[in-house]
């Protein structure tokens, strides 16, 4: 894995994104814990939600989801402008037999999507997973 210069770096803090989301009433998110990727994308002069179940599988919905919600008096979208705060990592793993089972766990879901030798999803993740 030299050629590819990965650097370990521990995470201190992240995103409150269920906090900034819940304060936006924004509609609930699904299909997002399991599948491999998710993005949020602009359609129609509308933001939306997709996912895949796989790095070879299509997007779904097709049309995405718009999970923000309407102003009831001006039909309008209420969208977030401001910035989501930062929150303390609630817990950092120190051994090995905390940190184990999620690795495992990764491999093998990734496993499952990298099948064909052909396609890009095998050629990102494959080395990593050898590794």
């Amino acid at each position: 894995m030299e050629e590819m210069h990965m650097v370990p770096s521990l995470i201190m803090e992240v995103v409150a994104y269920k906090a900034y989301l819940k304060h936006y009433k924004v509609k609930q998110i699904v299909g997002h814990s399991a599948p491999v990727t998710f993005r949020f994308s602009m359609k129609q002069n509308r933001p939306i939600y997709q996912f895949k179940a796989s790095t070879n599988e299509p997007w779904i919905p097709e049309n995405g989801r718009c999970i923000w919600t309407t102003d009831p008096t001006t039909r309008q979208l209420i969208l977030p402008m401001d910035d989501p705060f930062a929150k303390k990592m609630t817990k950092s793993y120190d051994k090995k037999h905390e940190v184990v089972p999620y690795i495992r766990k990764y491999i093998e879901h990734h496993t499952k999507g990298c099948t064909d030798p052909t396609s890009e999803a095998y050629r990102m993740k494959f080395p990593l997973i050898q590794y």
